[in-house]
């Protein structure tokens, strides 16, 4: 479940290794050549034709696969349209370079401009732990590829320097320049691969570029629990275009699941990976402002503001994260649109209340952590405030607290925390006022220090006709059909539907399909929420006798249904509503 941790690795034959012992596992240092590649202009290619792309993307792999299998080399992982492999001798890992390049251009391609790719070769000690390798050797290969022109093979010093008495038949390696790689102190002087098959290198694709460059970007305190289906969605996502938002009410950990997604792009985006948080934005006019400074852009004179935005990207194969869109969302649709139309190259994430409503863009909906990611999150954040926790004796307090709390992270978090001076089994006695328990306890915005807060700012975000519907759906304990809706807004059917269709969008109302139709509802944290609005605004009377007449003609309708042809679905009606 904890996204960070992975599996084991099989040790590379001769190579040599050391085993330190690290957190309780075995970490392993071994001394390898890496191969990796990737896909030139794979994001334009999938948006073209995405059924020959896939259909491509699967030859390549395959081709790919047999080439470095018959050098003795092992694939450790695919790097999106690209693969890294690892090899026990330099020699032979540059041979399937080049073999790479000769096979690839002999293949017959669906896609009508083919495929072209570009791969990179450095020798150095890499980590492994369980089926992944991973260190400064990694970063350094995914720089070179970065810099590596379509169809050529370039490699690093070490490897270059390895080949000097013992190189591949047919294949000798050159200078070409030096180049300043992004996180490492010195310049390093590249080498590209001469041999049949192989583009000849004279430059590099972006001579001395900063790539990997990473602007304003969080760091991360603590290991991501859960979410590793969202993380896998993610990335399949992109396969498919290159805008995904990640969409769902406040406290669900939109921006955490962001945050993991940018650190863990740092390799795999050679032009850089951006964070603009638009929570400091206070309205619509702030956000060019705010973005320009996020990534250090400059504006060109000539030029407005968004475009000099949109040229900071031009040309550079970027990941950008938009976070908290959702109070500016006009203004933030049209800087990514900008930047989607002015910069190819470039991915984006935003996270919102509510999607962009972009042509293209892939909708992520993040919701409630499974029970046993909730309660995993709940025990490492109550050990990190009580390290004497007895979990053991705690497990069924914890789980019923979590279930309770909707499975919401932030809820969770701020309920362990609480941790420090009670039991679980206290803080559950205490769940009925959660608002005023979980208070507190978290860094960060304002607004995520408390329950409530985190929950007001979606609320205060909603037309004045989205408020009252979803303040009266506090009286379904358990959701209704859309009749029941009808009965206690008032409203004539479409208008509840189009309020609540809203509502639905901006994460704040569930819809669930049903035998009897779609059953709409809410966390129970939003519930008490509306609840509580109902009773400041003393309306909360009014609310409930609605509700009551509607249960009582409901219940009228069910029992005159018994004996006829519309008994069964009277009765599937009753067993759903009786509680």
């Amino acid at each position: 479940r904890r996204i960070g941790r992975r599996r084991s690795a099989p040790d590379a034959g001769g190579a040599r290794t050391a085993a330190h012992r690290v957190g309780g596992g075995r970490l392993m240092a071994s001394l390898v050549s890496l191969v990796m590649t990737d896909i030139v202009g794979s994001t334009r290619r999938w948006a073209a034709d995405e059924v020959a792309m896939a259909a491509d993307l699967e030859l390549h792999d395959r081709v790919l696969r047999e080439v470095v299998a018959a050098a003795a080399g092992t694939v450790v992982k695919h790097t999106g349209d690209g693969m890294l492999a690892v090899f026990d001798d330099p020699v032979a890992a540059v041979g399937a370079a080049a073999a790479i390049q000769r096979e690839i251009g002999g293949v017959q391609w669906q896609h009508a401009d083919g495929v072209q790719v570009r791969a990179a070769v450095h020798t150095g000690v890499v980590h492994r732990r369980d089926d992944d390798v991973f260190g400064t050797a990694v970063n350094r290969v995914a720089r070179i590829l970065g810099v590596c022109p379509p169809g050529a093979v370039l490699t690093s010093t070490a490897t270059a320097g390895l080949l000097a008495e013992r190189g591949p038949e047919g294949i000798v390696v050159r200078p070409v320049e030096m180049v300043e790689l992004s996180g490492f102190a010195a310049p390093e002087q590249v080498w590209g691969v001469v041999a049949s098959g192989v583009a000849d290198v004279d430059r590099l694709a972006i001579a001395n570029t900063g790539s990997g460059e990473v602007r304003s970007l969080p760091p991360i305190d603590d290991e991501l629990v859960g979410r590793g289906e969202e993380l896998t969605a993610i990335w399949d996502a992109f396969g498919r275009g290159r805008l995904v938002t990640l969409v769902g009410v406040g406290g669900m950990g939109k921006t955490r699941l962001a945050l993991e997604v940018a650190h863990s792009a740092t390799e795999r985006f050679t032009g850089g990976v951006f964070w603009v948080d638009l929570a400091v934005a206070t309205g619509d006019s702030a956000v060019v402002p705010v973005a320009m400074a996020a990534v250090d852009a400059r504006q060109v004179p000539g030029r407005t503001v968004l475009e000099s935005l949109c040229d900071r990207f031009v040309g550079r194969p970027a990941l950008v994260v938009v976070d908290n869109c959702e109070h500016v969302l006009g203004a933030a649709r049209e800087v990514v649109a900008a930047l989607r139309a002015a910069a190819p190259d470039t991915w984006i994430v935003c996270t919102s209340r509510e999607a962009l409503g972009l042509r293209g863009e892939r909708i992520m909906p993040v919701g409630s952590l499974p029970p046993a990611d909730g309660a995993e999150l709940f025990v490492e954040r109550a050990l990190a405030v009580r390290p004497d926790l007895d979990v053991a004796a705690s497990r069924r307090a914890i789980e019923t607290v979590c279930a309770r709390l909707d499975g919401i992270p932030l809820a969770i978090e701020l309920a362990a925390t609480r941790c420090r001076s009670m039991t679980p089994g206290e803080i559950d006695e205490l769940l009925a006022d959660r608002y005023r328990l979980l208070r507190g306890g978290r860094s960060g915005v304002e607004r995520h220090r408390t329950l409530q807060a985190t929950v007001a700012w979606s609320y205060e975000m909603l037309e004045p006709d989205e408020r009252d519907v979803f303040d009266q759906m506090a009286v379904f304990a358990g959701g209704t059909l859309i009749d029941g809706l009808v009965a206690v807004t008032g409203l004539d059917r479409i208008d509840v539907i189009d309020v609540v269709d809203r509502l639905v969008a901006r994460s704040m109302v569930t819809a669930g399909t049903t035998p009897l139709g779609t059953r709409y509802g809410q966390l129970e944290t939003l519930r008490q929420f509306a609840e509580d609005r109902l009773v400041e605004a003393g309306v909360i009377d009014e609310a409930r006798a609605r509700h009551l007449d509607w249960v009582r003609q409901l219940a009228v309708s069910i029992f005159l249904s018994g004996g006829t042809p519309r008994g069964g679905e009277g009765f599937r009606r009753f067993c759903v509503e009786v509680d």
